[in-house]
């Protein structure tokens, strides 16, 4: 058993064999192979039985390797972590659109702002779809596997479109060096995400720079 596992396993054990308790033992830890270093993770489920006295005469139960359950399980609750915190995102900035959108129907509908903003409200809309899907289709995270959809794109295009996706409000000056134009291929929606998140970061961690 590891070292940083053994205080914790002691005390569900010490739980167990305490008078007045269920008995019940169940916990979680990992074994490591003392000549190769290899680590597995397993799950010991167990009971105490007490006289009449209440004390242990007995202890005992079974241990089941449950190493891929565990980093299955691992992966789902991380993929649906990172989901939830992008979907943040797109409906933020959807909700800034509709809300400028709302200003502009009022004030000046024939506003040539308004076929942007209503682009913009619907590549939120799209984003979110996307990212709904797969939060919901969860079998895939589950079975170790992630499609890619592979297009061919611009990604100097995509780069400035995270930019005005993330400051609706033009909060932000963003500055392009390098080339106007950079084809590559790879899953536009995965790049969008990084770069998204990215480039979210770099506002949320230095908010008094403007550019």
């Amino acid at each position: 058993m590891v070292e940083e596992d053994r205080e914790r396993v002691s005390e569900a054990i010490a739980k167990a064999m305490t008078k007045g308790s269920d008995g019940n033992y169940n916990v979680i830890y990992t074994i490591q192979n003392l000549k190769d270093g290899t680590r597995r993770i397993v799950e010991a489920t167990g009971r105490a039985l007490f006289d009449a006295e209440g004390n242990v005469y007995q202890f005992s139960g079974i241990l089941q390797d449950v190493t891929e359950e565990y980093q299955l399980q691992v992966r789902k609750d991380e993929f649906i972590s990172v989901a939830s915190h992008e979907l943040k995102t797109p409906i933020t900035s959807l909700s800034a659109s509709m809300q400028i959108l709302q200003k502009l129907v009022k004030t000046d509908p024939a506003s040539d702002k308004v076929p942007v903003f209503v682009n913009k409200a619907s590549n939120n809309l799209n984003k979110l779809i996307h990212l709904l899907d797969d939060l919901l289709n969860v079998t895939k995270i589950q079975q170790g596997q992630l499609a890619l959809n592979i297009n061919r794109f611009d990604i100097v295009e995509l780069i400035k479109d995270c930019c005005a996706h993330i400051n609706p409000a033009n909060d932000y000056t963003f500055v392009f060096l390098g080339d106007e134009e950079l084809m590559v291929y790879a899953d536009y929606r995965r790049i969008d995400q990084v770069m998204i998140n990215l480039i979210g970061n770099a506002i949320k961690y230095s908010p008094s720079s403007k550019g």
